[in-house]
């Protein structure tokens, strides 16, 4: 009887423990935002101290930030605003099959620079190349250590 018991036990577990599923570490879960956000704003200001009581004071860098999320949770886009609300450039990411990220384009006006990441079999990340409309500017290769 008690090894009936112990071997249901056992088989119940097994099967709990295969039906979780891993959790997926998206942009959303590395910014410790929860549920189903699409977007976010924010701007940084310096902190001033008026008597004791802490108040906005002026932009830290003149720019406001959105960053947007796919379906999934990773960031799809990133938009750079000055503070009148003018458009300085965007960044607009793109996923390999699985999560990996495989380019990352830069638009600032009429210029384009572009991020390729190349990863090896296991989805660890080799390389990185940043280009510009004509040519490679900068090559990051990753080693093993």
């Amino acid at each position: 009887m008690k090894l009936k018991f112990l071997f249901l036990l056992l088989f119940f577990i097994g099967i709990y423990s295969c039906s979780l599923k891993e959790k997926e570490e998206n942009d959303l879960f590395k910014y410790n935002l929860k549920g189903k956000v699409k977007s976010i704003k924010f701007e940084n200001y310096y902190a001033m101290d008026e008597f004791g009581e802490i108040k906005k004071g002026y932009h830290l860098n003149n720019s406001k930030y959105e960053t947007r999320f796919n379906l999934k949770g990773f960031i799809e886009e990133s938009i750079t605003y000055d503070t009148l609300d003018n458009l300085l450039f965007t960044k607009n990411y793109y996923y390999t099959s699985s999560t990996n990220i495989d380019k990352i384009i830069y638009n600032k006006g009429e210029k384009t620079h572009v991020e390729n990441y190349k990863y090896d079999i296991n989805g660890k990340l080799q390389q990185i190349n940043y280009y510009d409309e004509e040519r490679l500017l900068t090559k990051y290769i990753y080693l093993e250590s």
